[in-house]
């Protein structure tokens, strides 16, 4: 009897009607064939896996082969079995047979002991679309508002990502349920890790409803066993035994290696999960950067990167793709930033620049006219001197009078005009002497970068930050500030300026009105000045010998020159005792000035005294003249 008959053949590969051959290919049977050999890898039902049915190590035979135990045992030769029905769900590593096409619309998820993940995956899922070159499904409801699919992913992203998975969406980084198998073109009915990095759960099974797979044989018959020619059954039950007990370890070993091969991929995609999640971190803060931690952010990226960058594993080149266009368009965006900020400052620069004109110009002119108003000031304060003097010069004489007061006049005109060009000078300059509205500078760039650095330095040293954050470290910059800051407040100096041009315009006038009264006094008095003074000019004439003193002649001179007078001898010895006084240096007496009005009033009363006399004797010559007339008649 032939291994390998042609195709329809019943036995081992001898002729046509012969027992149904065991594990021949598809096609390699009739149609009593067993349907082919079970899948690699096969599960509990799997024949020559060594599972509980299996032809081999510690299984029976199926029943006619001669007893319970051994073919050949109490038969002479086998007898036709029910050939076990391909039905249900597929054994480990199976594949999931389809429908036109080979591939099944419609899935059911059974099993998983997982609490959560369990209910997440079972339920039925419909075909979607392909990804990667095979079939995507979706179950039909949303588990906690969530879709769940299984897709397969291919390994451009690494070997270790590469197989069946359950997820929310193809691609992302969240899954529940993972199988390495990238070889089969549809999901695998079981061998599913649960989750994605734990151990194998055989309890979740994919399965097609209904429970496909037809029995072997037409119609459910069963095949025939093939008689043996070459082996007795024992040899062949050996045979068979020591085949399965070889694929068995052989089985065990390739599991084994597959089992530490998923585990060290999936601790794998653990570290390159998170090496990745934790330079993605920093790639969301550079993102997130302003213009002033820009670049610390990209030296806190670059750490990161040299850190965990070695653990992204196959992701290495997407994460570096990242953080460069993250730094990229920072960038950009800072830099857009910053320029907008320098026009900004520009601006503003400029805005301080005219303000800084405009208030130069202002204390210019508000100086200028500061100027005038103490010039002024002076003019009357010399004009108020002028008219104290005037009222209480005690010597003044009539003629001196007009030239005083033709000075006082010329003085109080003078200041009245000052006061009145303060007055239009402030009038014609008050726009510009107004000061500008006062707004903080924005600081140099110099002056950032000393801030900046004093920032850090208190920041490094909490005693510094205890003093005055005002002050400034640059000893030019200080005195400015200074400076600045001891600066009278414009408004207040141009106030002050307006209410003393008023004032001195009032008080000039104050000052014009006293001085016209003060006038009438010097006149008078200088009216009585110069009679004194005509006096003391005579006592002047008669001084002969110009020391101050009128002796005996001079005095008879000066009644004979001013009066035509001569001083009766017996008149003029009585009063002169009175008014003289001896003087030692001249050896004589003589009359001072002091006592020259007295001197005046006696050679008066002398003259009065010889009018008298020469009245009395008119009227007694008049008389007398009267009688004698009288007397005629």
């Amino acid at each position: 009897m032939a291994w390998g008959g042609a195709k329809g053949a019943g036995a081992w590969g001898g002729a046509k009607g012969g027992a149904p051959a065991w594990g021949a290919g598809a096609g390699g049977g009739g149609k009593d064939a067993w349907g082919g050999a079970p899948p690699a890898g096969g599960g509990k039902d799997a024949w020559g896996a060594g599972g509980k049915d299996a032809y081999g190590k510690g299984a029976p035979a199926p029943q006619g082969y001669g007893g319970k135990d051994a073919w050949g045992k109490g038969a002479a030769a086998p007898v036709q079995v029910p050939a076990p029905a391909w039905g249900g769900a597929p054994k480990a590593g199976g594949l999931i047979p389809g429908g036109a096409g080979g591939i099944a619309a419609l899935l059911d998820v059974v099993g998983c002991a997982h609490a959560s993940i369990g209910a997440t995956v079972r339920g039925k899922f419909t075909k979607q679309a392909d990804n990667h070159g095979k079939p995507t499904y979706k179950k039909t409801e949303q588990a906690d508002g969530s879709d769940v699919l299984i897709y397969f992913w291919d390994a451009r992203d690494g070997d270790a990502f590469s197989g069946w998975w359950f997820g929310p969406k193809v691609g992302g980084d969240q899954v529940w349920a993972y199988h390495a198998n990238k070889a089969s073109g549809v999901p695998p009915t079981n061998g599913w890790r649960v989750p994605f990095n734990g151990e194998i759960d055989n309890s979740m099974q994919i399965m097609t409803p209904p429970a496909f797979g037809a029995p072997a044989g037409k119609g459910g018959k069963p095949g025939l066993v093939p008689q043996m020619q070459h082996l007795t059954p024992q040899q062949l039950v050996a045979k068979r035994q020591e085949e399965a007990k070889n694929k068995m370890a052989e089985m065990q070993q390739k599991m084994a290696e597959t089992k530490l091969k998923q585990e060290q991929t999936a601790a794998s995609r653990v570290v390159a999960i998170k090496a990745a999640n934790e330079i993605r971190k920093i790639v969301m803060k550079v993102k997130q950067a302003t213009a002033d931690n820009f670049d610390d952010m990209q030296i806190e990226l670059q750490a990161i990167m040299e850190t965990e960058m070695p653990n992204c594993g196959e992701q290495t080149e997407r994460i570096s793709q990242e953080c460069e266009q993250a730094v990229e368009v920072t960038r950009k965006r800072v830099e857009l930033i910053n320029a907008k900020k320098k026009e900004e400052e520009d601006k503003k620069m400029d805005v301080e620049k005219k303000k800084k004109e405009i208030k130069e110009k202002a204390e210019e002119l508000v100086g200028e006219l500061g100027g005038m108003v103490v010039f002024a000031e002076k003019g009357l304060e010399e004009l108020k001197g002028q008219i104290e003097k005037f009222g209480t010069e005690k010597e003044i004489l009539p003629d001196l009078v007009e030239i005083r007061w033709r000075k006082i006049q010329e003085s109080g005109e003078e200041v009245e005009a000052l006061a009145q060009k303060c007055s239009d000078f402030f009038r014609e300059n008050h726009q510009a002497m107004k000061p500008p509205v006062q707004t903080k500078r924005p600081p140099t760039p110099a002056e950032k970068a000393a801030m900046a650095a004093q920032a850090k330095a208190k920041a490094d040293n909490a005693a510094l930050a205890l003093e005055d954050s005002t002050k400034s470290d640059d000893p030019a910059l200080a005195k400015a500030e200074e400076e600045e800051k001891n600066k009278p407040d414009l408004k207040e100096v141009l106030a002050g300026l307006i209410q003393r041009i008023s004032v001195c315009k009032k008080q000039v006038e104050v000052e014009s009105n006293q001085a016209v009264e003060i006038k009438a006094v010097v006149e008078h008095r200088a009216k009585a000045n110069g009679k004194h003074e005509k006096i003391r000019t005579t006592f002047r004439k008669y001084d002969k010998a110009k020391n101050g003193l009128l002796f005996k002649r001079n005095v008879m001179a000066y009644a004979a020159g001013e009066f035509n007078f001569e001083i009766p001898l017996d008149v003029f010895e009585g009063f002169w005792p009175h008014h003289s006084e001896y003087s030692a240096k001249h050896g004589e007496k003589g009359v001072a000035w002091d006592k020259f009005e007295d001197l005046k009033v006696s050679i008066g009363i002398a003259r009065e005294i010889k009018r008298d006399a020469k009245r009395r004797a008119d009227r007694e010559a008049e008389g007398e003249s009267d009688e004698k007339k009288a007397k005629t008649e």
